[in-house]
């Protein structure tokens, strides 16, 4: 905290324009932190019942702590502590951890604003409520630690320790949101030099950094000696046989009382067994050993009712940004065990029972040892250790399943979830000891009879994250579909000063860029940026200037270099976007040269065609090497487009025009060509779930295949059809316009980027055989005829033959 307070605090005071940015950046993390201190304090503890067990006995003044102890008398009024103060006195922090950064997010916003009328009030307001929730806080910080820390008693963490961490607390409260609004107050005048003036809302930006960055030295100095990385915080433990320090506190923070579960009294003492000596239960950082007051066992017939009211008394968080899923970056892998004939028994005894339990126990036990070692990325921590075998199963009460059940183990599901926040690698649950799953209610029943496959198999899935497939969406995906609209928006900035004439003259240029000469392009940027410099319009000058950047771009000459990163992050990341994706078919068929792939259908952004294939490092491989047509105004004339092209360049492929020249070129060399045979006229006639592609009267590919002796695969993507909602109106008229390659749509994904597909689609790709097509120098349209003919019952014959696989056994393929 001292040195992203100390450097937010040095850019605030050389740019003072950006002070309230910076100011949320500090608040967040502050707020951040006070929470992450509750959670260490109730770990250092043990527990809440620890907590509760060293509250004192007499009365005191639980709330006479500055500054809201002499409101009401409360410093007087000496009162036995229960656990609903403690419970309040976390709330009030809990309140400061999230008021502060919302009122800060508001007035970062509202600041430029705020000399006058509502956004005013609303500066006022902000202050006030900040104000107060920072005492507030202060104050109950205060309060809750003294009972927090009555029962850590550890030479090492003495309350020196503990009161340097509550000054650096309550100073780095105090400095984020109170220190500017006292300087505020205090500093009322500018500064007026001989030839300039300094407004004071500036100099008390100036200077709230300039204290901030004194303090933190000294805050710094605090922090260290209060957070000493000693074995006061990390104290030794042996691995073997312990558990991590922090485990009960953890459970218990996660909303899992100890004392319900009866069957831990039999872990407690085969740890104690192992170690020679009792587990200790006390606070985390005592001295002693347990004395008992930890667990206030009940019954085993009591403890059991409690353990099956089928409530799941469980608190978990899992992905930072929405807490209820689980961590992307976890891995699960399954392994199905042999199954155990169980006899039919209509009234089994408890002898029945307990023996086959055993025998089922004993497979599961096996199953685990057999299969922790089959993947090498298993965490070596997830074996059963001092907790392992017949207690450990038992101690998580599993129950005898139903005749014909096979076995099946959850491996590595600890990781799925992150029950709370640990002291340091090593100590933390979620990174020991393997969770084993209730069986009885969290167990996939497969029936004997039916199977899934061969017994012992292995899943392990890769690791997806859909944050990073968006980011990897909003990387390529944009670089096509926005460029457009920014040059066309630009030219109309640029002439809206002059009004409908203006306007006219913009357009006009704007298709003169696109479909005239190149040589003709600086002439139109020369003309629109006169016509902005003689409006005297600064907006109009820059969105001109702009157009003529954006021009230049897909005007030199020269490229940028390849940029490897951009095929590595997206071929990695791209398709966890969607819910399923996958490269399926004839890929052992393909040919290092000479190999034709028409991609079908096209749909509204080729989704398939990019993710499975483009950014598909299993195509690569497969193909060797591959030259990825595409529509040369898309590939020449669109910045953004032309750019994301020349970083994707590499030995083995390359995003080229289809116009005829590039099919000549890289067909004389034998490169692998894949295509889009539908081109635009397949995005027009795109319909929501509806396989449909334009492929009848598109032949031009057939007759390059039998110039040059093209081996034709024929490629469809199932769920193309829904990635995008579109317009279907008009679709004569669309198809006219379509034919001059106008991509004449009008689509809708994503709710929240309407220009991104449907995270819920799938995009199941399948190869289809290599039909082998002569070589012919000059192809007669009988032969084009014949071949194209050939062509489409492939399409068809893998459509109808992968329909299933894919999902959609009623599909129908039609063919325009």
């Amino acid at each position: 905290m001292p040195l992203t307070f100390s450097v937010t605090a040095a850019l605030q005071m050389f740019l003072p324009g950006a002070a309230e940015l910076l100011s949320l950046l500090r608040t967040c993390q502050l707020a951040l932190s006070v929470n992450v201190i509750i959670e260490l304090l109730f770990i250092l503890n043990g527990s809440q019942k620890q907590i509760v067990t060293h509250l004192p006995e007499e009365p005191i003044p639980v709330y006479g702590k500055p500054p809201l102890c002499c409101i009401f008398g409360w410093s007087c009024c000496a009162r036995k502590v229960k656990l609903w103060h403690l419970r309040f006195f976390v709330f009030g922090l809990q309140q400061f951890v999230v008021i502060l950064p919302v009122v800060g997010l508001i007035d970062s916003f509202n600041q430029p604003y705020a000399q006058s009328g509502i956004f005013a009030k609303i500066d006022k307001m902000c202050g006030f409520v900040a104000t107060v929730s920072t005492l507030f806080g202060l104050w109950c910080f205060k309060c809750l630690l003294p009972l927090m820390t009555e029962s850590i008693s550890s030479d090492t963490l003495t309350q020196a320790n503990v009161n340097a961490m509550e000054h650096f607390v309550v100073w780095q409260m105090l400095l984020t949101r109170l220190l500017e609004k006292v300087l505020q107050k205090l500093v009322r005048k500018d500064f007026e030099g001989e030839s300039w003036v300094m407004p004071s809302y500036v100099s008390v930006k100036i200077l709230t950094g300039f204290i901030t960055c004194v303090c933190q030295l000294g805050l710094a100095i605090t922090a260290l000696r209060s957070y000493a990385a000693t074995s006061a915080l990390y104290p030794p433990v042996n691995y073997a046989t312990d558990l991590p320090p922090d485990t009960f506190a953890v459970l218990d923070m996660g909303g899992i009382d100890p004392d319900k579960w009866h069957r831990l009294r039999e872990l407690r003492e085969i740890l104690s067994a192992s170690r020679g000596a009792p587990l200790p239960l006390a606070p985390l950082l005592a001295k002693s050993t347990a004395d008992g007051t930890y667990f206030d066992y009940s019954s085993e017939e009591s403890s059991t009712d409690n353990g099956q009211n089928n409530v799941p008394a469980v608190a978990f968080f899992g992905w930072p940004v929405l807490p209820f899923l689980p961590r992307p970056q976890s891995r699960l892998y399954t392994y199905v065990g042999q199954g155990i004939d169980l006899p039919h028994i209509p009234s089994p005894s408890n002898e029945d029972v307990d023996h086959w339990h055993k025998v089922y126990m004993d497979g599961l036990q096996k199953l685990f040892d057999e299969s922790k070692a089959d993947h090498q990325r298993c965490n070596s921590d997830a074996e059963l250790r001092g907790m392992a075998g017949m207690a450990t199963l038992q101690a998580f009460g599993l129950r005898p399943m139903r005749p014909g059940v096979d076995i099946l183990f959850i491996y590595n599901s600890c990781k799925a979830f992150d029950r709370a926040p640990s002291l340091h690698a090593g100590t933390c649950v979620q990174q020991k000891e393997c969770i084993i799953l209730h069986l009885s209610w969290l167990c996939w029943q497969v029936q004997s009879e039916g199977g899934i496959g061969q017994a012992g198999r292995s899943y392990a899935p890769e690791v997806k994250s859909w944050t990073k497939g968006l980011l990897a969406h909003l990387i390529i995906v944009p670089a096509w579909v926005i460029p457009p609209g920014l040059l066309l928006g630009s030219l109309l900035t640029a002439g809206a000063p002059f009004g409908a004439k203006g306007l006219l003259a913009s357009m006009g240029a704007g298709v003169g860029l696109m479909a005239g000469p190149k040589s003709l392009r600086p002439a139109l940027c020369v003309f629109v940026l006169c016509m902005a410099a003689r409006a005297h319009d600064g907006i109009a000058m820059a969105a001109a200037i702009f157009a003529s950047f954006l021009t230049w771009i897909v005007t030199r000459s020269g490229t940028i270099s390849p940029r490897p990163w951009l095929f590595n992050y997206v071929s990695t990341w791209a398709k966890d976007y969607y819910t399923e994706t996958a490269l399926r078919g004839a890929l052992h068929d393909i040919r290092p040269t000479k190999s034709f792939f028409g991609f079908h259908p096209h749909g509204c952004l080729s989704a398939g065609f990019t993710i499975n294939g483009t950014f598909n490092p299993d195509f690569m491989r497969a193909a060797t090497r591959v030259a990825w047509l595409c529509d040369p105004t898309l590939r020449h004339k669109n910045p953004g487009f032309r750019l994301m092209s020349e970083a994707y360049e590499a030995e083995d492929r390359a995003i080229e025009a289809c116009d005829p020249e590039g099919f000549k070129l890289h067909m004389t060399k034998g490169v692998n060509i894949s295509f889009i045979p539908g081109g635009f006229l397949d995005a027009v006639a795109f319909e929501y779930g509806k396989d449909v592609c334009v492929l009848r009267n598109r032949k031009g590919f057939i007759k390059y295949c039998l110039r040059f002796g093209y081996r034709a695969h024929p490629v469809y993507t199932f769920g193309e059809c829904q990635t995008y909602y579109t317009f279907r109106g008009m679709k004569a008229l669309r198809m006219k316009i379509a034919r001059n390659n106008v991509p004449a749509v009008a689509f809708f994904g994503w709710p929240v980027l309407p220009f991104l597909p449907r995270p819920q689609s799938k995009l199941l790709t399948y190869v289809g055989q290599g039909i082998d097509l002569p070589q012919i120098e000059s192809p007669t349209n009988e032969d084009v005829d014949h071949w194209h003919k050939v062509y489409m019952e492939g399409l068809q014959k893998l459509f109808d033959e992968s329909k299933a696989e894919a999902g959609c056994p009623n599909a129908q393929l039609k063919i325009l």
